[in-house]
């Protein structure tokens, strides 16, 4: 995909994410998707998914343990296969 391609595709991921329809996030990925989520080991949804059912397991650990109070993607970055997105948002632990 192009630059504007990966970036459309994380907007669109982005905004399904925000509507809360994870089931239709999770079906734009392929079934061998890699999902990383940095963080600290007592930070359960932090760490590497392989697969749908697993990043789907990345969803449901982050909805039992975070509430976003505002989530807001500013800026869309991407550079061949890499992407970054500057976001603000304000969460609290459940």
């Amino acid at each position: 995909m192009s630059n504007h391609q990966n970036v459309k595709f994380v907007q669109n991921i982005y905004g399904l994410f925000m509507e809360g329809n994870i089931a239709g996030l999770l079906n734009q990925f392929a079934e061998d998707v890699e999902w990383e989520t940095p963080g600290a080991p007592r930070v359960p949804y932090a760490g590497h998914f392989r697969g749908r059912a697993a990043v789907a397991k990345f969803f449901e650990l982050l909805g039992k343990t975070a509430e976003f109070v505002t989530f807001e993607p500013r800026e869309f970055l991407a550079e061949g296969d890499l992407f970054q997105c500057i976001r603000v948002g304000l969460g609290k632990r459940n």
